[in-house]
């Protein structure tokens, strides 16, 4: 991790934000943690007696301000991502790989020089590197299929990004 011992998780509401804030704050970071809409309030809610910890207001991870969010962050955690299954997966797709580069754009904007992407399974397996926009859209295409397939291409996205800002160090978990 960089100098700052503040750390921006996105989708830190969820189940893996979740565990990736505790583990980050019983190694004694500071965090900003995102999340929108009530589930902001849970997030408040549950870190409520941590003064290291702060629960910040995205709603939009695609065209989001994170201009507050990011200030004194050293590093960024991009947990968050769309569940395939509740909206068309053009929505999906376009919700994963607009994120992730929201997300991206606006840390090298604010000087974080360090993101770590969660990623998927799925990105390891040689199927998945072949996957296009359009075999993804396809009609008939399952949650898990369309899930899969928005991770390994929002991952090459982000790799695609850092080759045009070779300053930023990414690293993906899977």
């Amino acid at each position: 991790m960089s100098h700052s011992n503040v750390v921006l998780v996105t989708g830190a509401s969820g189940f893996i934000g979740s565990h990736v804030v505790v583990q980050l704050l019983d190694a004694g970071y500071c965090i900003k943690g995102t999340a929108r809409g009530e589930k902001l309030n849970s997030l408040r809610d549950h870190f409520k007696s941590n003064p290291s910890f702060e629960a910040v207001q995205i709603e939009d991870i695609v065209s989001g301000d994170f201009t507050a969010a990011l200030k004194d962050v050293g590093d960024v955690i991009h947990v968050a991502s769309p569940l395939a299954g509740r909206e068309e997966p053009e929505a999906t797709l376009n919700a994963a790989l607009e994120g992730t580069l929201n997300v991206l754009r606006q840390s090298v904007k604010a000087g974080v020089h360090k993101v770590v992407l969660t990623s998927s399974w799925a990105t390891t397996l040689d199927h998945w590197g072949n996957t296009s926009r359009e075999d993804l859209l396809a009609t008939g295409r399952s949650p898990l299929y369309v899930y899969c397939g928005t991770k390994m291409l929002a991952e090459q996205a982000a790799w695609k990004f850092t080759e045009e800002h070779p300053d930023l160090d990414l690293a993906t978990s899977t």
